[in-house]
């Protein structure tokens, strides 16, 4: 039965081989690049900020500088305010942290 898979397998190898057989690619396709539009000028980005956590983060690390646009924060104190705001289209970005257990009421 060895000698059954072995002929199988090399019919197999000599039907690839033959000038009438069909190539497969074997190697992946070029990336596309992927460019995104330019941005407008005069771009603002209105950004909801707890305790100036985001503006602080991003001033240290230095990745609020050389964007084509600019940052204003809004200072909030919890989420309820902020999701008020984005409600009223007031804010672009941000970002709520989750409800801590101690306000959470059980029956």
């Amino acid at each position: 039965m060895a000698a059954a898979s072995a002929t199988t397998a090399t019919e197999l190898a000599a039907a690839a081989a033959a000038p009438d057989s069909v190539a497969v690619a074997t190697t992946a396709p070029a990336p596309v690049p992927v460019t995104a539009p330019p941005m407008p000028t005069g771009v603002t980005l209105r950004v909801g900020d707890q305790l100036d956590y985001l503006k602080t983060l991003l001033s240290l690390s230095g990745e609020d500088q050389h964007l084509p646009y600019t940052l204003t924060y809004g200072s909030f104190l919890g989420g309820p305010p902020m999701l008020q705001a984005f409600q009223a289209d007031a804010l672009d970005a941000g970002f709520i942290r989750t409800t801590p257990g101690s306000s959470v009421r059980r029956r």
